[in-house]
């Protein structure tokens, strides 16, 4: 055997090997002691002479502890740092200026002696697990700093595909942080649980195990998309189908649900008409379609309608000229009910025109943010037409939550979407709009109901609303208009906007018409937002989110009273009030419905807790009481609305000596203002927001 054969180890552990059999051979018992000694000096010596062959490297060591391994730390180079230097334990890693983890870790443990554990981006790595025992330390990093580390699949169109059942772990979703910029991001891969990590430098970029990883991924991904293309049949189960193919045939069910709901309704009406018709004999149908029409007055409605009935029937279903009369009186019955018009068209009873073509005359105004001139010109028809006490109005305003998007108007070729900077002249412009603001008219003693203008915005501030406010005032006072109320809801901006009319902190209510000193304008607050904002107060009163205790004079004002009267109107078999289970359990969407909290806070519920009830609910009666009268002052939606309901607060006012104006501001606020004093005055050691959750938000108190 050669010396150019063997390895450095192999050279010195073949020659100590030999020299020590030759020595043992020619020794004798006695004098085994010192023949040890001399083959160990012997072997000093062949290690010595082994080290002065060119490029011979010593890399055999003999450790037995970590004792032993940590005399090799003075030799480790960079880029490895000692991370822990303990003596029950060392970490020796790699780490990266852009890496939010060590790229490589080197962990000794005292427990272990000379075993080296190795981590990999923070993932163990039991495959590099490595003895020190008969190998140095510092070329064990040597080794582990040439290799490469395993990418895994990175690829972004097979990361969704990664996903496996409850107890399967074949792989796993590996997520690193690194900084690009002075930017955090992530690099997300995919690797197998049996990932090598750290590869040969000359290997590829991942990886064998986790290129069988990538290789089912493709072909769940080709299967997947496969099955995409295929069209959905009826016993497919729901798991395997994609998002976009529940969506579609979600959509699909919903408007099939929709058509045969209609040839339901439909069908019914047909045989409805089928069961209380009648058969027409030939005579008289001889008789009707000799009717002489000329007697009618030429401009009479029933004339031109029976005419322009004829001529339809006559027709093909498309390609009617339509008399502008009927095409209004299409419009009103569409306005009054879609449903019945679409109803009446479809089983053929009347001829009418197509949504389609009503669309074209509804539309005649392209409705464009700001206010508009063609709305000027209709209001100045509109009032020329009017009398003196006919031209007072009201101006409302509200702004709704939107959906922020971009859409194309083929109508005006404009992208629709962002904030007009022309008609909104803020800073937050070149931003996509978040609400509109929206302006409407009113008229007191007029049908005038016309939308003035509206204005995409980002939520607009009390400031913003002060100059749109007056500029709407000034467009309706121009068209000889007067302006004598502002009706709005309780949003902390419109609060605002009222108090910035006031010279103190007090409750402003009204202002000066700048454009008539003689005139002032009146802030009213919604009554039909201000009766859901109480509600809602109740409802959070030691129930719900439990924001507020209500308290007077040393009763609870609950949610639980009016629970209470529900449960013990449900055991009954005759039903004394509209309480359902609607009114009881609110949701995002009931919040927002102004019947049910008027049902809620009605004569009925406050009646039969007064009645039924206990002395703990008889403060929160009183207070449904009075609230129901204060929504019956103040809310009417027609003239005889009070005579068909027998409630005198639902007739029109017809004089300033009304009686209803000594309970708004008499009994009503007097019972607000004793509620205030009685929480202020309450005995007790109580903090200004336990005191404040007593009685009722300061926006709907003021409000109100």
């Amino acid at each position: 055997m050669s010396s150019e054969d063997l390895t450095n180890e192999k050279l010195i552990s073949c020659l100590g090997d030999a020299f020590q059999k030759i020595m043992i051979e020619k020794v004798s018992p006695e004098s085994e002691e010192g023949a040890r000694s001399e083959t160990v000096s012997t072997e000093t010596k062949i290690k010595a002479f082994a080290e002065s062959i060119p490029g011979f490297v010593n890399n055999v060591c003999s450790t037995k502890t970590l004792k032993d391994i940590k005399k090799d730390l003075n030799k480790i180079q960079a880029p490895w740092i000692i991370k822990v230097n303990t003596p029950a334990n060392v970490q020796i890693g790699v780490s990266s200026e852009t890496e939010y983890v060590w790229k490589i870790i080197v962990e000794l443990r005292a427990e272990n002696n000379t075993q080296a554990y190795v981590k990999v981006l923070g993932v163990p790595a039991p495959r590099l697990t490595t003895d020190l025992e008969s190998k140095r330390l510092s070329t064990f990093l040597q080794e582990l700093q040439v290799m490469s580390i395993c990418t895994g699949v990175t690829e972004s169109s097979l990361q969704e595909y990664a996903a496996l059942p409850d107890g399967q772990t074949q792989f796993y979703r590996h997520i690193q942080y690194t900084t690009v910029n002075d930017v955090v991001c992530h690099i997300s891969s995919v690797r197998s649980v049996q990932c090598w990590l750290l590869l040969p430098s000359n290997s590829s970029t991942y990886c064998m195990v986790c290129h069988q990883i990538e290789h089912a991924l493709l072909e769940k991904k080709k299967r997947k998309e496969s099955r995409i293309l295929q069209p959905v049949k009826p016993n497919d189960p729901l798991h395997c189908l994609d998002i976009d193919q529940l969506k579609t045939l979600f959509k699909e069910e919903r408007k099939e649900k929709i058509r045969l709901e209609k040839q339901l309704q439909i069908r019914a009406f047909k045989q409805n008409l089928n069961e209380d018709s009648m058969t027409m004999t030939k005579d008289m149908h001889n008789s009707l379609s000799a009717v002489d029409m000329t007697e009618l007055q030429d401009d009479d409605l029933p004339r031109l309608f029976w005419e322009e009935q004829q001529k339809a029937f006559r027709r093909k279903e498309h390609g009617m000229r339509w008399h502008p009369m009927m095409i209004r009186l299409a419009i009103l019955i569409h306005s009054k009910s879609k449903a019945a018009y679409e109803t009446l068209r479809k089983t053929g009873v009347l001829k009418l025109p197509g949504t389609a073509t009503l669309k074209e005359y509804t539309s005649a105004i392209h409705p464009q943010e700001g206010f508009q001139p063609e709305v000027m010109d209709e209001l100045n028809k509109f009032s020329a037409t009017l009398s003196e006490n006919q031209r007072y109005v009201v101006l409302l305003h509200d702004e709704m939550s939107v959906k922020s998007d971009l859409v194309f108007d083929s109508r005006s070729g404009e992208l629709i979407g962002f904030v007009n900077k022309d008609k909104w002249n803020f800073h937050d412009t070149n931003k996509l709009v978040s609400h509109v603001l929206v302006f409407y008219v009113v008229g007191v003693n007029s049908s005038l109901k016309m939308s003035l203008g509206y204005f995409g915005t980002r939520t607009a501030s009390a400031d913003q609303l002060y100059y749109m406010f007056w500029q709407a005032v000034g467009c309706l006072e121009a068209c000889n208009l007067k302006v004598i109320a502002s009706t709005s809801d309780k949003a902390p901006a419109n609060q605002r906007l009222y108090q910035m009319h006031g010279e103190s902190k007090e409750l402003c209510y009204k202002t000066i018409n700048i454009f008539h000193p003689e005139r002032e304008i009146f802030f009213i607050s919604d009554p039909p937002h201000l009766i859901k904002t109480v509600r809602n107060i109740i409802h959070s009163s030691h129930w719900g989110s439990n924001a507020r205790l209500l308290w007077k004079d040393g009763q609870h004002i609950l949610w639980q009273h009016i629970i209470d009267l529900y449960n013990m109107d449900q055991a009954l078999h005759l039903r004394r009030t509209s309480l359902t289970a609607d009114h009881i359990n609110l949701t995002s969407h009931s919040v927002m419905n102004v019947r049910l909290a008027a049902q809620v806070l009605s004569h009925q519920v406050g009646g039969l807790m007064q009645e039924y009830g206990g002395p703990e609910q008889q403060e929160t009666a009183r207070f449904i009481l009075l609230m129901d009268r204060f929504f019956d002052c103040l809310n009417s939606r027609n003239l005889l609305e009070g005579k068909r309901f027998r409630k005198p607060d639902l007739l029109p006012y017809t004089h300033v000596s009304d009686i209803r104006f000594d309970f708004l501001q008499g009994e009503f606020l007097q019972y607000l203002e004793d509620w205030r004093s009685s929480v202020q005055n309450r005995q007790g050691q109580f903090s200004a927001g336990e005191r404040q959750k007593m009685f009722l938000s300061l926006q709907t108190y003021r409000g109100l």
